[in-house]
């Protein structure tokens, strides 16, 4: 394991331009989200929309390559389940280590490209409105991220904007996916 992150660490020293240290923070917006969570020695269901989802990176590189790591938090108010409502609302806190790759446009001063990432997120459904008798416990999933990158760049400031999906499994059959739109702003040291 450390063998290989050096080994990226290197890539991205050589890459096009000297890598530089990224501090920043992120914000976005989930478009849909479902999540299959646990209730009783079974799972239920829950699915939404407009979820917010709010962080800070910190990472290493340059223009065409980054290397990030990211904490955040998603809450989304609207998830509920429509065969047997026993509440509303989403939140999830999480980590996750995202590589970005970007390429320059002839036609546009805006690279675009794609980023992979692996994180680990802990959620909670039912926040309101639920009855009083009813617990939820907070379960944990690892999951994978995709998306489509772009990324502009001034001379303190680099914008990345991310189209997302990602895709969640933990325990007992635990699920959870979400696609969206992130915006990351990154400051340069």
């Amino acid at each position: 394991m450390k063998k290989s992150f050096f080994i990226l660490i290197g890539c991205l020293l050589a890459a096009n331009a000297p890598a530089q240290l990224l501090l920043g923070a992120t914000a976005g917006i989930g478009a849909y989200q479902l999540d299959k969570s646990p209730v009783e020695n079974s799972t239920k269901n829950t699915g939404g929309i407009f979820s917010e989802i709010v962080g800070l990176n910190l990472g290493v590189g340059n223009e065409t390559v980054r290397l990030v790591v990211e904490g955040y938090e998603d809450y989304a108010p609207f998830t509920f389940s429509l065969r047997n409502f026993q509440g509303m609302g989403t939140f999830s806190a999480g980590a996750m280590g995202k590589l970005s790759f970007t390429f320059k446009d002839y036609w546009s001063d805006t690279a675009k490209g794609f980023s992979l990432g692996l994180g680990l997120e802990a959620s909670r459904t039912e926040l309101h409105f639920r009855k009083e008798d009813l617990r939820r416990d907070w379960y944990s999933t690892k999951y994978a991220y995709l998306a489509y990158s772009t990324y502009k760049e001034t001379d303190f400031l680099g914008v990345q904007v991310d189209y997302f999906g990602k895709a969640g499994l933990g325990n007992s059959s635990v699920m959870r996916l979400e696609v969206g739109v992130r915006v990351s702003y990154y400051f340069f040291f």
